[in-house]
C-alpha cells in the first residue's frame, strides 16, 4: 500500500514540476508571441529531468488548459499568448469590388 502512495506522490510531483515550469515559460511571453510546443516540451525535460513520455502527453494538456493561450495549428501555427497577431494588408484596394489594385510601373 506504502508504494502505491510513493508513486501517486511522485507522479503528483512530476506533474507539480511540468506545470510550474510551463507557467513560468507561458507568463514570460508577450502578448501575440510564438512558441511552439515542440520548444516548450523540450525545454520542460531540460528544466525538470521528467521523462520524455510524460512531458509529451501532459505539456499539450496544460498548455491548452492555460488562460489566455490559444494554439494553431499548421505551418505558421504555434502556442501564442493572447492569441495569434491579425494580418492587416495595406495595399491599396479598389472601392467597388475589394480586389487588390496593381499598378503596373512606368516604361520608358
Amino acid at each position: 500500500m506504502s508504494e502505491n502512495s510513493l508513486i501517486t506522490d511522485s507522479t503528483q510531483n512530476s506533474i507539480n514540476a511540468i506545470s510550474e515550469s510551463i507557467n513560468k515559460m507561458l507568463d514570460g511571453l508577450e502578448n501575440g508571441e510564438r512558441a511552439t510546443l515542440h520548444d516548450i516540451i523540450d525545454k520542460v525535460i531540460a528544466e525538470t529531468g521528467v521523462q520524455i513520455s510524460m512531458a509529451n502527453g501532459l505539456v499539450p494538456t496544460l498548455v491548452r488548459n492555460y488562460p489566455g493561450v490559444e494554439i494553431e495549428k499548421g505551418r505558421n501555427g504555434g502556442v501564442f499568448k493572447g492569441g495569434k497577431p491579425k494580418h492587416i494588408d495595406a495595399r491599396p484596394r479598389c472601392d467597388t469590388c475589394h480586389q487588390v489594385v496593381r499598378v503596373k510601373p512606368a516604361t520608358e
